[in-house]
């Protein structure tokens, strides 16, 4: 091959080299821009399903709080109202013992014609309090690349002797460097595609996760709205039987003490009577 072909391949090489160093250069940048963007992108998907737990474990936290709370009152309205009970049944026998006495105060008026004032009242709270009770109720593969020169099998000539043979040299290291530029470019496409699927497979097992823990996050709300609503109607009824048991106790003690004044009466008239 003359001299002048080494030299036009020469100058076609080096413009294809500048080129190709353009081309990798401005590929490397894109592919640096589109992958900075993919991770960010994951990465605020993943900040984003973080965010969305903690704030799922805050709210989680929140109700059982609250529940333990509900079942304290709950707790505390039992306990009154069986305290209430206790009292209850204490003022029933009071309330017994009071209204025995005043039927036997009554009818022992009766027997005296001095205490009509007092049997009238004896008779009268005798029928009153006959029945009072309470009633308590939650790498790619690199591929070999031949000299164009050798694979064409071109002879090198004598002419021009050694800078002839510098020439062809610098060609062959002008075609492989123009070679590996070609491969770089190709192996940066490739690395790009594996290392977008690459994230893109993390993206998706994010994904999958978020979403199961999406629907657990669901279901677990949906139980602890539902264990408030049984709690707040439990309390509801405690407090309200609680109540209920704390007027039936209030009205045995107004009875209780309506007796003992009645009958703190009959037996003052009655002494007053000497009957």
């Amino acid at each position: 091959m003359g001299t002048e072909r080494l030299t036009a391949m020469k100058s076609t090489f080096e413009a294809d080299i500048a080129k190709l160093q353009g081309d990798e250069k401005a590929a490397s940048a894109r592919q640096k821009a589109m992958l900075s963007k993919m991770r960010t992108r994951f990465e605020d998907k993943v900040a984003n399903g973080k965010s969305v737990m903690a704030n799922a474990e805050q709210w989680k936290a929140k109700q059982e709080s609250s529940h333990d709370k509900e079942q304290k009152a709950i707790d505390e309205a039992d306990a009154k109202a069986v305290e209430l009970g206790e009292d209850i049944f204490k003022e029933r026998k009071q309330l017994a013992a009071l209204q025995a006495r005043l039927g036997q105060k009554a009818l022992a008026s009766y027997s005296c014609r001095k205490c009509g004032k007092s049997l009238l009242l004896a008779a009268e709270d005798a029928s009153a309090y006959q029945n009072a009770a309470a009633n308590p109720t939650e790498a790619p593969a690199e591929q070999a690349s031949l000299s164009l020169l050798r694979r064409g099998g071109v002879v090198t000539q004598k002419e021009g002797g050694v800078e002839h043979a510098l020439l062809v040299r610098e060609v062959e290291a002008l075609e492989l460097q123009r070679a590996k530029l070609q491969e770089a470019i190709e192996r940066g496409a490739t690395n790009l595609a594996v290392e977008q699927r690459r994230i893109m497979d993390k993206s998706d097992e994010v994904g999958v996760k978020l979403r199961g823990q999406g629907a657990r996050n669901e279901q677990t709300q949906y139980d602890l709205n539902s264990k408030t609503a049984r709690l707040k109607n439990h309390r509801k009824k405690a407090e309200h039987f609680r109540d209920v048991q704390a007027g039936a106790l209030k009205r045995l003690q107004d009875d209780r003490k309506s007796v003992e004044a009645k009958l703190k009466k009959l037996e003052a008239a009655m002494a007053r009577c000497g009957c």
